[in-house]
C-alpha cells in the first residue's frame, strides 16, 4: 500500500511567539533589609542614635561602592576588596 496525499493532510506552523522576560523574583534577603533588622535589634539593646545613624551610613557606602544588594553576594574577597579603596 502507498500513502496518498490528499484533502486530510495537514501542516501547522507554529507561530513565533515572544516570550516577555519576567524579572526573576529573589528569595535572598537584601542588605537594606537585614539592616534594618539589625538597626531595631541595636536601638532595643541600646545603642546611642549616633551609632545607630553611623552604621546606617557605613553600610549605604558599601553598597554604593560594591554594587552588592543581596546578603548572599557578600564575600571576604568583596569586603578586602572595598576596603583596600576605602
Amino acid at each position: 500500500m502507498s500513502k496518498k496525499k490528499g484533502i486530510f493532510d495537514i501542516q501547522i506552523e507554529q507561530p513565533v511567539i515572544q516570550m516577555k522576560k519576567q524579572q526573576v523574583k529573589r528569595n535572598d534577603i537584601e542588605i537594606e533589609q537585614a539592616l534594618s533588622v539589625i538597626l531595631k535589634q541595636l536601638e532595643v539593646s541600646g545603642c546611642r542614635e549616633r551609632t545607630l545613624y553611623d552604621y546606617r551610613k557605613i553600610v549605604q557606602y558599601f553598597i554604593r561602592d560594591t554594587k552588592v544588594e543581596y546578603l548572599i553576594n557578600i564575600t571576604s574577597e568583596v569586603i578586602y576588596t572595598w576596603l583596600e579603596r576605602s
